[in-house]
Parts: structure tokens; sequence; C-alpha cells
């Protein structure tokens, strides 16, 4: 599962968008002396091209979509009942890998400034919203701790896709101008709300519950006696909802049925921010536990993801421009505080060249446990998230 020779298209999509945005933002970095700045933008510039000419290549030899893992050659592989990856066939519908791809695509032409490259992303990601939308979508994330089972399944009823295409349509929009982006992701916001987001609607759970999955008929899935609850997943949204929302602010005008949306949603962020984040946050060790069981109220599973953390930071900070005027303001800062203070003293690993440390355990710990894929993170679940955060607190970061 580790080495050159399992290619995880998460990573390389995720790392298009990255790369481009981290370029993006270096070219108004301004305390960034002049020379090092350059030196990184030229670095950006040469490492992209030949990424998306790579990832495009695979894609196209995998039936037009973007395998999970993959050998350098471009074989799919696929996780055996031992835990070995063996050749696979290729995914046959819309995937993560898609969704992520299309994002990188649209931020790499962008930076670029390559219009038929953006345009690729634009043609892809219109693809993919409609597979999420008729319940084609499929995931086929490999599962890399035992017991190794192999799936491709429907993520239809999963957050997940949903969630994750916000910050894809507020993308497009940043790029094209076009605000059926926006209406879109007005419409996905409403399907998350309705359909996750406890507001009375499911007695055996507490107001502002966010189900990570739903059955098809709207009730939250029960398996094993639980209703399982991610909270960076939770909060991630809370973050994404919270980018479309500012991005919306900014415009003169929107159509009046999306903007009934973004109001309604943005009273709803800070309380479900507070709730998800008092659901999952351990100050003890200053960490998002993995899952919580929203019916008995306790851990699902005690590991602690890096990437939550600089998720929930993202979401903290844009939330309190979204609604400055809360009353929960001061709570939200104080999340921030604690949240930043982790993210500098509890997961930066001075000793491999401060990279994060990828997991913890309930001790606090740094363990040996994937959380979703070995390779380290490229600028996606921190650059981003840190990025967003800085542009909250000082235009000139």
């Amino acid at each position: 599962m580790r080495g050159k020779n399992a290619v995880y298209g998460w990573i390389q999509a995720r790392a298009l968008e990255a790369l481009s945005e981290h370029g993006r933002w270096l070219q108004r970095a301004a305390r960034i002396p002049d020379p090092q700045r350059e030196e990184l933008l030229q670095r950006v510039r040469r490492a992209l091209p030949g990424l998306v000419h790579r990832v495009l290549h695979v894609r196209a030899g995998s039936g037009g979509h973007l395998p999970f893992v993959f050998r350098q050659d471009g074989t799919p592989l696929a996780v055996d009942s031992t835990g070995s990856l063996n050749p696979a066939s290729p995914p046959t519908a819309s995937t993560y890998g898609d969704l992520f791809l299309a994002k990188g695509l649209l931020a790499a032409g962008g930076f670029l400034a390559q219009p038929e490259l953006r345009d690729k992303g634009l043609v892809l990601l219109s693809g993919v919203l409609e597979d999420i939308e008729t319940n084609r979508f499929r995931s086929n994330q490999q599962p890399l701790r035992p017991p190794y089972r192999s799936t491709w399944t429907s993520a239809h009823q999963e957050e997940g896709p949903w969630m994750l295409a916000l910050g894809a349509l507020d993308l497009a929009f940043r790029e094209t101008g076009n605000s059926k982006w926006l209406v879109k992701a007005a419409s996905f916001i409403q399907r998350l709300v309705q359909r996750h987001l406890n507001r009375g609607q499911f007695d055996e759970l507490k107001p502002l519950d966010f189900v990570e999955t739903v059955t098809e008929d709207g009730r939250p899935l029960v398996r094993s006696g639980q209703v399982i609850c991610v909270p960076g997943h939770a909060l991630e949204f809370v973050g994404l909802s919270a980018k479309v929302l500012l991005t919306a602010r900014a415009l003169p005008q929107v159509p009046e049925s999306s903007n009934r949306i973004f109001a309604e949603t943005g009273d709803l962020l800070p309380g479900l921010f507070l709730h998800i984040f008092n659901l999952g946050y351990r100050p003890d060790v200053g960490g998002i536990v993995a899952s919580v069981d929203l019916l008995s109220r306790g851990t699902a599973d005690s590991s602690l993801p890096w990437w939550a953390v600089t998720e929930a930071l993202r979401a903290a900070a844009l939330v309190r421009r979204v609604a400055a005027d809360s009353p929960a303001d001061e709570q939200l800062l104080e999340a921030q505080g604690h949240l930043l203070d982790d993210f500098l003293n509890r997961w930066i690993n001075p000793r491999a060249h401060f990279w994060l440390f990828q997991t913890r355990d309930r001790t606090g710990k740094p363990v040996d446990l994937i959380p979703a894929t070995p390779d380290a993170d490229p600028g996606y679940h921190t650059g981003l998230s840190l990025l967003d955060f800085l542009e909250t607190q000082n235009s000139e970061v």
C-alpha cells in the first residue's frame, strides 16, 4: 500500500488544486521576499503541466474515470482480503477521484491561464454532478486497514459527494462568473440540511446532529446499533458552505430562491459548528475524533485524523466572517484559538520537515494508522484550509 508503485488518485487530483491555489496565494503574498516568492511560483508552474498530463493519461486509460489507487503505468488496483493490492477493473462511473480531478483541472486552468484546461474541468464537473444527482456516483475507496474489503458502493445517501461538490461549485463560479454554479451550490446545501441535519425530524437524535449516511427514505442509517457522525466531515460541510455564502454575498444580485437558502444556512452555521465541535473535540489531546455514535453519544472511532483539525479551523474562521454579529462569536473565537494552538503545538512534526502527524490515538500519541491514503497530504486539507483561515485574519498575509 506504500511506495512508488501504489499511486493514489485522490492525492494526485487534490495536488492539482492545492498547487494551483498556493500559486495564486504566492502571487499576492506580499510578506514573502520577492526572490523567494518568484522561485516558489516558478516551481509550481513547472510542476503543474506534467502532473496534469500524467493524471489525464491515467484517466483516459481507465475508461474516463480516475481510479482510487493505481500503478505507475496506470493499472487500477484493488485491495484483497489479505491487504495486498492487485490489478482490478477500472471504474465504470463517476467517483470521488473524478470530483477531485474536476476541481484540480479548474484550479490549474485558472492559475496557468489555460482556458482549455479550465473547460475540461467544467465538462468533467458537469458530468460528476449529474451522476451525484441521479445516483450513478460511486465510491470505490479501498479500505487500507483491517478488515480488508474492496468496495464499490453507491454514495448517494452519504453526505460526502454532496458536501465536497460545494468546493467545486464555488471554484467553478469564481473561474467563470456564471451564477448557475452558485444556484446549484444552494440546492446541494439545501439537500444536505434537509437530509443530514437534524432539525427535529429525527426524534432519536439531538438537535443539530449531522448524520453521515441516511437510508433511501431519509432516515438515519443504523449499523451495528450505531448512527455515525464524522465530525470532520460535518465541520468540512460548515466551512465549505460558509465559503459559498461569502462568495454569494459579494455579488450585487443572487436569485431569490438561492438567496433564501443562503440566508437560512447562515443562521444555522454558528450553532451547527459549536454543536459538532463540542461533540468531536477532545481538548486533553487537542484533536477531533474520527467518528461518534449519535445514539449512545459515545466515541465510535477514537483515532484523531490530522485533517479534521485544519478543516475545523477554516470552518470556525469563515463562520465568524459569515455571522459577524452572532451571539456565539465569543465561543467561535475560543474554539478557533484552541484549534490554532493545537495545530501549531501538537500536530506539526519538526523532525519531518514540519509535516503534520497523520493520525494520533486517544492519548495523543502518533500512530501508524491510515486515515484515507498512506501518502502525505499535498496541501489540500492542510494548506487550502490554512489559506482560507489566513485570508480571514489579514488580507495581506
